[in-house]
């Protein structure tokens, strides 16, 4: 079984800004479902989930986020994406606006034995909102992508086995977006590069 630290081990985002405060939930929508589609074309995650955190307007986070399921049998397209988020909304916050959209779901990873394997949570995509900006983030919490174990341990097989699959993904995302790839800050498990982790 995999084990997960409780914040990201690493993360890489994508931004998106405009001077004209024109960005919109459909636009955020549309570039968090376009890097969905490269990690599930990758394999490492089938969204399942839709996680959206809201702010009040001159106040900032609410303290509240809602999830809601993703029925596999129905087509999920930006635009439906878009629809669902008002859906979630908190009735006591009828004033509350989205922040941040976070797609989950399962996804595929192979042991050191070259097994391939299944695990809930192995790459999540989200994206943070506002009139001015977008950001879509990439962050994985597993040590699957790592040189070593949490403990120091070098996997050198089960690193050589996954680390090229999360490269290919984040290059993927890159292209789709068309826009530069940033690496975020180093965590204590490691430092991300432009398509890893060092």
């Amino acid at each position: 079984m995999l084990t997960a630290a409780p914040a990201p081990v690493a993360s890489w985002s994508w931004e998106v800004s405009s001077d004209a405060d024109d960005l919109t939930l459909a636009d955020a929508c549309a570039r968090l479902h376009t890097a969905a589609d490269v990690l599930a074309g990758e394999g490492l995650c089938t969204p399942r989930t839709l996680r959206v955190s809201w702010l009040r307007p001159g106040e900032g986070y609410s303290g509240f986020a809602s999830l809601m399921d993703i029925d596999p049998a129905e087509e999920f397209t930006p635009a439906a994406m878009a629809d669902r988020v008002p859906v979630g909304r908190p009735a006591g916050l009828p004033d509350a606006e989205p922040q941040a959209l976070t797609l989950a779901g399962p996804g595929s990873w192979t042991d050191a034995q070259g097994a391939e394997q299944r695990a809930h949570g192995l790459v999540d995509a989200t994206v943070y909102l506002a009139p001015w900006f977008l950001e879509v983030t990439v962050a994985v919490r597993h040590n699957i992508w790592l040189r070593a174990d949490f403990s120091g341990r070098p996997h050198p097989r089960l690193y050589r086995r996954n680390a090229p699959r999360l490269a290919a993904a984040l290059e993927g995302v890159e292209k789709a977006l068309g826009l530069e790839t940033s690496p975020g800050e180093p965590t204590p498990h490691g430092t991300p590069d432009k398509y890893g982790i060092s």
